[in-house]
């Protein structure tokens, strides 16, 4: 299907809960639910919790939608914990589900996701827990969607979806927002082989999604946010505010969507000249994203 740039703004808000409920109280596995997600018409099924080297963090959720609960989210947050940051900078190669070599850092968070019920019952990983919930209720799709960090996580999780025996495979969209490379040439083949389905969104002037460097490649359709000069003159153009993701949804929506207030411009641009953009929640970006991306500028 084309790539549709109002949905793909509109999709970014469940990575936004995911951020949210992190940033409400970032020690919980299970955070509160960001009312957002109910008023989106979804309801949360399952918490994604993950590995930090030593400590099991809240990273996302399972969603599915009230009206036709056979379509499921899956939204992973970005980077917010100084050993996330760590592991962001572990571009050691490894082999990943037999398809590829994948950097090290994000591979070993992939591979600790566990989906635990709001109960705290643990259903284990994400092919299980969709192979239980497709017994349940009969999956019509499942999208994938990620930020930052959570965008390279969210490129291994539909890995694992694609890669196992799950009748889910076929149902599968990857929708990933500033992400990283994650792998080698070799898995880059089989996973666009695997999921046909996949729109990389990225803005030009973000230092994230050019790293790490070759040999590693992206996946995906490459979908390039590239600014007018209206834009750059609204926008205050320095890695963090390139790569929030509130830009994101801005730059693909600005009658909709706004910048972080710390990102504009003192003297900002008169409404019209930028769509006409309406106020949205802000997102926090971590300050681990924030200082990867600083120690990435040339």
């Amino acid at each position: 299907m084309p790539f549709d740039p109002i949905l793909a703004a509109k999709q970014a808000n469940f990575v936004n809960f995911a951020y949210n409920m992190f940033a409400a109280e970032p020690n919980s596995l299970r955070p509160p639910v960001d009312p957002g997600l109910g008023a989106a018409g979804y309801d949360l099924l399952s918490y994604l919790t993950a590995h930090d080297l030593q400590d099991v963090k809240f990273y996302g959720y399972l969603a599915a939608e009230t009206a036709s609960p056979g379509n499921l989210v899956v939204a992973i947050r970005g980077t917010e914990t100084a050993a996330e940051w760590l592991l962001d900078f572990d571009a050691l190669p490894l082999p990943y589900l037999g398809k590829g070599m994948v950097a090290g850092g994000f591979r070993a968070i992939a591979q600790s996701f566990q989906f635990m019920q709001p109960d705290g019952t643990v259903i284990g990983d994400l092919p299980t827990t969709l192979a239980a919930r497709n017994a349940a209720t009969p999956i019509t799709s499942v999208t994938v969607l990620g930020h930052s960090l959570g965008a390279a996580l969210a490129t291994l999780a539909a890995a694992q979806i694609a890669f196992s025996s799950s009748p889910t495979g076929g149902l599968l969209e990857l929708q990933t927002y500033a992400s990283p490379r994650v792998g080698l040439l070799d898995f880059m083949t089989s996973f666009n082989h695997a999921v046909p389905t996949t729109f990389r969104i990225w803005n030009t002037l973000d230092i994230v999604p050019q790293v790490p460097t070759f040999p590693y490649i992206h996946v995906g359709q490459s979908e390039e946010l590239k600014q007018t000069q209206a834009q750059l003159q609204h926008l205050k153009v320095n890695p963090a505010c390139e790569h929030h993701l509130t830009t994101y949804q801005w730059l693909l929506d600005a009658a909709d969507f706004q910048v972080n207030a710390d990102c504009v411009m003192a003297a900002p641009l008169a409404a019209h000249a930028i769509g006409g953009a309406a106020a949205v929640p802000e997102t926090t970006l971590g300050a681990a994203a924030l200082a990867t991306a600083m120690h990435q500028v040339p």
